[in-house]
């Protein structure tokens, strides 16, 4: 029910959007350029069947907000949203700990890596807020600031740590700042703005 109310929401925006001209209907232009974001080879007789299958009553050539909502929920579009705002409520109402799940018939490397970032993500979903699941958007406040704490504790032990494998090896901690630090900084940003972008 809420994926429905969710999706039936976005029918008008999604209605304004096609109509071009702002007339308050879509005609066959506007209809063939809402049916090119479903297959981008749209030939007439696709723009037909979608009028007739959209048309009840008035003139065939312009189609209401009425006969596009009541064509929209029952079209595949509308199923294809529903299906992945149903998968994002169940993956919110899963539960933090989703993310400590082991990977399943995964290859060895996924395990190292499951082993490697384990302690980090369990610190970070034991003691953070996820702020994305419902209901919890009221704690992004408290969320931010631990963030950054865990920030905080993580560059000091990582600096700690750095500091001793350079004494150990004899290279300046000057030499370690600067090469190993910098890199264990800068490819974070790096990462995340690639993901960004």
């Amino acid at each position: 029910i809420k994926s429905e109310e969710h999706i039936l929401s976005k029918v008008k925006p999604i209605f304004d959007t096609f109509d071009a001209d702002s007339s308050g209907t879509i005609d066959r232009d506007e209809v063939r350029e809402l049916l090119k974001t479903l297959a981008p080879k749209v030939t007439e007789s696709d723009v037909d069947s979608a009028i007739a299958a959209m048309y009840k009553s008035g003139s065939q050539e312009e189609i209401t907000y009425e006969e596009f909502a009541d064509w929209y929920i029952h079209s595949i579009i509308y199923t294809r949203q529903q299906c992945l705002v149903e998968k994002r409520i169940e993956a919110d109402a899963r539960g933090m700990c989703d993310t400590l799940k082991p990977p399943r018939g995964e290859a060895i490397c996924s395990w190292l890596k499951y082993l490697l970032v384990l302690p980090l993500v369990a610190v970070l979903t034991l003691t953070v807020p996820d702020v994305r699941r419902p209901g919890y958007g009221k704690w992004c406040y408290i969320s931010f600031i631990l963030s950054i704490l865990w920030i905080g504790i993580f560059s000091y032990f990582m600096v700690d740590w750095v500091e001793i494998l350079g004494n150990t090896m004899g290279i300046p901690s000057v030499v370690m700042g600067l090469t190993v630090l910098a890199a264990g900084t800068s490819v974070p940003d790096l990462l995340s703005s690639v993901i960004v972008a």
